[in-house]
């Protein structure tokens, strides 16, 4: 419960600093964050318009935030390996950056440099790409996907030329999480199961490293309870519905944090420890995670010091980054990573190029130079950071934005919930108390302003948090 008056807290006082951030996303070389007002901010290369300049001819980079576009709608970002994706309160799907392959999904592989919307639906809530193919997710719990499909990153049963469109994956629709990586795809179903698709790379698709690729959604094992993937260049980190960590595919670096022999890989998920994790994140060799208790862990490759030890030695298990009992969350780049205290500040460490780790200094390109231990970004903070706040149970609204009604539906059951919707003042504007095992609800929103609210979940002094946009 301390937790949560902490996060309430914040989010009522953030409305009051112009650079609060309520959700930061990284990639290779740039980051982009959405303000507390829905604007969206860039910094870091943008070789390829990823911050969504106007022309080739834009700076190259940006050592501190700047405003992508104008619009003040946006709900959700994700970053690609070169480029951005953004979705507005009203559900449509705009990009910008490369867009070798179509990666961008509008229907050519031109670059347009600024922010483009991605054909015309209007039901996406979430969006994840990396180098060469892109997936998606709609409120309708179906699943949609674009880009190159030379090895079945597409999920079409067929590999084939590049994909120039958002086209579906199946037919299904319940789908809940998605993540992609450089060949290959993930994602969550409400039931629990995960499942993967595409190029095989160190048997971080499970089962084999013979397996050259998987042409379709192929379930990893057979457990009902992941709740969040985070995928590597070639390594996955998992958590599951009691936030235990798991891992598998390459460990060349120690990435997987868990023993064995670095260089053969694991092939199926391995529980990382026995503590249990609140936020994970990947970088091409490397990982990091926040345990419940607030303590900071780094683990893999340190050739440049990218773990933030002040050193370059790799570490094979997770190892904790000083003393501090207070960070929430955790964001990585391929090489550089930022994490957020529970005071809302920022800190940034790891490879510099471009300026990307948000601090004004800038290492330049191919420069070695990394920040080598967690430095606070001045001017900057983020106390809304985590997309799902809950410790023990995720909530599943749909839709969202919502018009009338959300559907609620929660990955473990609930004794007794109590389920209220705040405003960003702070004020509860609806409340439901329930007096029986709850898996799923509905709620009328009907009556509420346009704006950004949090459906506040309580059931045995557990408390789970979610965004809801209503339009």
């Amino acid at each position: 419960m301390k937790n949560f008056f902490l996060f309430l807290f914040g989010f009522v006082c953030f409305f009051c600093e112009a650079q609060c951030f309520t959700r930061i996303q990284g990639a290779n070389q740039h980051m982009t964050g959405l303000k507390t007002d829905g604007t969206l901010w860039g910094w870091g290369t943008n070789g390829n318009g990823q911050l969504s300049m106007v022309s080739s001819t834009s700076p190259a980079y940006e050592q501190f935030p700047v405003q992508m576009g104008t619009s003040n709608q946006w709900v959700y970002n994700k970053n690609g390996r070169a480029n951005s994706f953004v979705i507005k309160a009203d559900g449509t799907l705009w990009a910008t950056g490369s867009n070798i392959n179509g990666i961008l999904g509008i229907g050519s592989t031109s670059t347009p440099f600024v922010l483009t919307q991605v054909g015309m639906a209007t039901n996406y809530v979430a969006v994840d790409g990396y180098s060469q193919h892109t997936i998606a997710l709609r409120t309708d719990g179906t699943l949609w996907a674009w880009g190159r499909n030379d090895n079945f990153q597409l999920g079409q049963g067929i590999a084939s030329t590049d994909v120039l469109s958002p086209i579906q994956v199946g037919t299904g629709t319940d789908w809940v999480k998605i993540a992609a990586t450089g060949g290959a795809s993930f994602a969550i179903k409400s039931n629990g199961t995960l499942w993967c698709w595409g190029f095989n790379c160190s048997g971080n698709l499970t089962g084999s490293t013979t397996i050259t690729t998987r042409s379709s959604p192929f379930q990893i094992g057979t457990a009902t309870d992941w709740l969040f993937i985070e995928p590597g260049d070639c390594h996955v980190l998992a958590l599951k519905n009691d936030n235990t960590l798991w891992a598998w595919g390459n460990r060349t670096s120690g990435q997987l944090g868990i023993p064995g022999i670095n260089g053969i890989q694991s092939q199926t998920p391995k529980q990382v420890g026995t503590a249990t994790w609140h936020s994970i994140a990947t970088g091409r060799n490397t990982s990091f995670g926040v345990q419940t208790n607030g303590t900071l862990w780094a683990w893999g490759e340190n050739t440049s010091g990218e773990l933030g030890f002040n050193d370059t030695t790799n570490r094979n298990a997770p190892t904790q980054m000083g003393t501090d009992t207070n960070w929430v969350s955790v964001i990585a780049g391929e090489d550089h990573t930022i994490a957020i205290k529970n005071d809302g500040t920022l800190w940034g460490w790891g490879r510099n190029y471009f300026g990307a780790a948000g601090n004004g200094t800038i290492s330049g390109t191919g420069a070695a130079n990394p920040i080598l231990v967690p430095t606070q970004i001045p001017n900057m903070c983020a106390p809304l950071q985590n997309e799902s706040f809950s410790l023990a149970t995720t909530i599943s609204i749909s839709p969202n934005p919502a018009k009338e009604q959300v559907n609620l539906v929660f990955s473990t059951a609930l004794q007794n919930p109590s389920i209220s919707i705040v405003d960003v003042t702070g004020k509860t504007v609806l409340t439901q108390n329930h007096s029986a095992i709850l898996n799923n609800t509905s709620i009328n929103v009907a009556g509420l302003s346009k704006g950004l609210y949090l459906v506040v979940v309580k059931s045995e002094g557990v408390v789970s948090v979610e965004k809801l946009v209503v339009n």
